[in-house]
């Protein structure tokens, strides 16, 4: 059995399926001469050209309307102003122009029909595959196909997200049309629910009766305990002065200097402890 070649008959130099038709560019410093209605628009992209006195060069109605035919056909804006035989620049000045709110809408219309085509040839490639041409010796000798299942996936989850979606999150639910703000909705139910809910806890903690005996009974002890270490320091630093613990006994009464002797000698103790298990700890580098 022979080994039989997958690859197909090389494409014809026929016309291809899809034609983009480009409107010539104008030769550098001649007028587009024509009437302007000759340029057939759809209802959709019919505008009100924005009219302005100037010389030559200037942007005439004619101009503006092969512009906006050509920014539908291609979704390119600087395709569409070469077309012209005039810049981008000059456009998007016309377009920011007080009087050019109708021109402004139809550019904006007619990207609307670029991305359409954009979503077309999409859908072209993910169904019939991306051509990739096999050469041999110079010479085109056939052609195969490759899909792209990853456009596929991105297609169907977009074009039915409720169904398709990987993920039903919170930009599927803006994204999602009317199922879309349907879900909007209920989410937004919820997080009020919820946040009603912890505000209520939260009043609820903030009103509960307070019981002043417990409060001034706490206050006390932070205040006891306070004092005690502020006691023991003190009483520390007399230690090695025996004249300062005669003193302190006269006015307090007797203390177990012993006692206190051995508390700092165990905090001392832990102090070196700690430092040294902190010198220890390699330093971070860089």
């Amino acid at each position: 059995m022979t080994n039989q070649s997958k690859t197909t008959p090389a494409p014809s130099t026929s016309t291809p399926d899809l034609e983009i038709e480009i409107l010539p560019a104008l030769p550098k410093g001649e007028e587009w001469s024509g009437d302007a209605a000759d340029i057939t628009l759809p209802d959709k992209l019919e505008f009100e050209p924005v009219l302005l006195r100037g010389g030559r060069g200037q942007i005439t109605a004619m101009k503006q309307r092969v512009f906006i035919r050509v920014l539908a056909e291609t979704g390119r804006v600087s395709l569409a102003a070469k077309a012209t035989g005039n810049t981008k620049a000059a456009f998007y000045y016309l377009r920011n122009r007080p009087e050019g709110g109708s021109f402004a809408k139809a550019w904006a219309r007619a990207l609307d029909f670029g991305v359409g085509r954009v979503i077309d040839l999409l859908v072209d490639h993910a169904i019939n595959g991306t051509p990739e041409y096999v050469y041999h010796n110079g010479h085109l000798v056939g052609e195969r196909r490759r899909f792209d299942h990853r456009l596929m996936m991105w297609l169907v989850a977009h074009h039915n997200p409720r169904k398709y979606a990987v993920s039903g999150g919170l930009m599927h639910a803006v994204y999602g049309g009317a199922a879309g703000a349907a879900r909007m909705k209920r989410l937004k139910r919820e997080w009020k629910k919820e946040w009603k809910q912890e505000w209520q806890e939260k009043r609820a903690k903030w009103n509960k009766p307070v019981d002043v005996e417990a409060v001034k009974e706490d206050i006390i002890r932070k205040c006891e305990v306070m004092a005690e270490r502020e006691e023991h320091i003190t009483l520390a630093s007399y230690l090695d002065d025996p004249a300062k613990m005669a003193a302190w006994e006269l006015l307090n009464g007797p203390k177990d200097w012993d006692l206190l002797r051995k508390r700092r000698d165990e905090d001392a103790a832990r102090a070196r402890a700690h430092a040294t298990q902190l010198q220890r700890i390699p330093a971070a580098s860089g």
